[in-house]
């Protein structure tokens, strides 16, 4: 599926519109308004996944809502350093000051541009053998800057690199969700050809 924008866009320009959520009462705290994508993601885990909701695990979702600096009236966050010039992803979870994005601990969520860079996405270089690689772009959850009143965050393209898109613009989707560790399978290698069955 595709959703129109993760985050509404007949609002003012904010670059909180970067944020998983926003408004958030506390530094890393998911209790202020969902953005859009969020939405669309919990009611699709509870169309297709609820019936299974004891076998998949409350996992640490990130929004890295980090500052790196601000430049010529564009607000960077820290991904564009870490991603876009310097190629080196983590998988450390920044605490932030902001009042939007953070840590998450959710039944579903979606994937952070470190997590893809960390089985071969790239920001702008082509991998034709990206696994992650679909038919359509689709968000990842780290925005990249702020800038002439829009928000912006990394996506993946079809030719399987990174790209960052306005947050108004419609991509597809890509839930994530972990299973419990004690959570068995019969049978599959985990290959596109010959999925895992879960028990």
């Amino acid at each position: 599926d595709e959703v129109m924008g993760k985050t509404p866009y007949s609002t003012i320009p904010s670059e909180k519109y970067g944020g998983y959520t926003y408004d958030n009462s506390a530094p890393n705290v998911g209790d202020g308004t969902s953005s859009i994508i969020k939405t669309y993601l919990e009611n699709w885990y509870t169309t297709n996944l609820s019936e299974y909701d004891n076998l998949i695990a409350n996992t640490r979702f990130y929004n890295d809502t980090t500052i790196s600096n601000t430049s010529n009236k564009t607000i960077y966050f820290s991904s564009k350093e870490r991603l876009d010039e310097n190629k080196i992803p983590q998988f450390i979870c920044h605490n932030t000051t902001n009042l939007y994005g953070g840590k998450y601990d959710l039944k579903v969520g979606l994937l952070s541009t470190d997590e893809a860079a960390f089985v071969g996405g790239e920001y702008y270089a082509i991998n034709k053998f990206f696994y992650l690689q679909k038919m359509d772009s689709y968000w990842l959850n780290t925005p990249y800057s702020f800038t002439l009143n829009d928000a912006r965050t990394f996506v993946i393209h079809p030719q399987g690199h990174f790209g960052v898109s306005t947050v108004h613009l419609s991509f597809g989707v890509m839930p994530v969700i972990n299973l419990k560790s004690n959570v068995l399978y019969t049978s599959g290698d985990g290959t596109k050809s010959n999925a895992y069955l879960v028990n």
